[in-house]
């Protein structure tokens, strides 16, 4: 039975699966149409039901599926940390602890593995150069920021070209000009995703009006009708002062587009501060 109706999905590069059963308890079966949705709660159930004994030959199983094993790790793991109340019962609580430990060595092994052969294969037996550009992108799993990410991937192009091969297969893209699209992915990918983060934060701040008057003469208006009885005997505004202060300062702003000051604006909204009301001439009557 599923267990996974309050999945928080997360992305995958990729996801291995079968559309039918394949005699393989270690495989993701989707038989329906494919969503990224439906391959997290096939997956996740699978963690909360596979044998444990089998843990390691599923992470085994399903790195032999995909082309960059630490990238699938990395996202298996944040599955199952957004997911974490899901594992409620103490047997599944030992499940997580268990798949965490294993993804994490796991990892390690993997980004070795591929240190080692940066290390230490990158010369055919004769002495020549080798470039495998799947360790770069086994390496750039382990670093963190772009900027490192960068800079690894600008010395493999510097050390290929000072050091190129004797001979480039047939039909195969060289070393340098892949590293050169990873670069320009990289740098694209964070480009965009500036601007997306900058759109969401413009659509979620709002957009402050002027407004022409006495900062104080606005503010009476809502002080009034936080006190201002309507017919059926509830408060216009049932806004305390604090609620009060960030609408107005979060909807208004000064003539020259300037932020209103809070502090201001909550000393004018203060019962305890009568001399902070406009002057009768100048106060907007909500009777009229």
């Amino acid at each position: 039975m599923q267990t996974t109706a309050q999945l928080v999905p997360v992305q995958f590069s990729e996801h291995p699966h079968h559309v039918q059963p394949s005699g393989n308890d270690l495989d993701i079966v989707l038989p329906g149409s494919f969503s990224i949705e439906a391959y997290c709660g096939a997956l996740f159930n699978k963690l909360l039901h596979i044998g444990l004994s089998e843990s390691t030959a599923f992470l085994n199983h399903h790195c032999s599926m995909v082309s960059v094993p630490v990238c699938w790790l990395n996202s298996l793991e944040k599955l199952i940390k957004l997911n974490v109340d899901l594992f409620k019962t103490k047997i599944q609580k030992h499940r997580h602890i268990k798949f965490i430990t294993e993804i994490s060595f796991k990892r390690n092994t993997l980004i070795s593995h591929c240190t080692y052969h940066q290390k230490n294969l990158m010369h055919e037996p004769d002495g020549h150069q080798v470039y495998s550009f799947s360790s770069v992108k086994c390496a750039l799993e382990s670093l963190s920021s772009l900027e490192q990410k960068l800079i690894f991937l600008n010395d493999q192009i510097f050390d290929y070209r000072q050091n190129p091969p004797i001979y480039v297969k047939v039909n195969q893209t060289p070393f340098d000009i892949l590293c050169q699209i990873e670069i320009d992915r990289l740098t694209q990918r964070h480009t965009l995703q500036q601007k997306m983060e900058a759109q969401k934060t413009a659509n979620t701040t709002p957009k402050r009006l002027p407004f022409n008057g006495e900062l104080k003469v606005l503010c009476d208006v809502f002080y009034k009708m936080m006190r201002k009885k309507t017919k059926n005997g509830k408060t216009m505004l049932p806004w305390n002062i604090t609620q009060t202060t960030e609408h107005i300062c979060n909807n208004y702003c000064e003539p020259d587009g300037s932020p209103l000051s809070p502090s201001t604006v909550r000393t004018y909204l203060s019962p305890s501060r009568p001399e902070s009301r406009p002057k009768s001439d100048a106060e907007i009557n909500l009777d009229d």
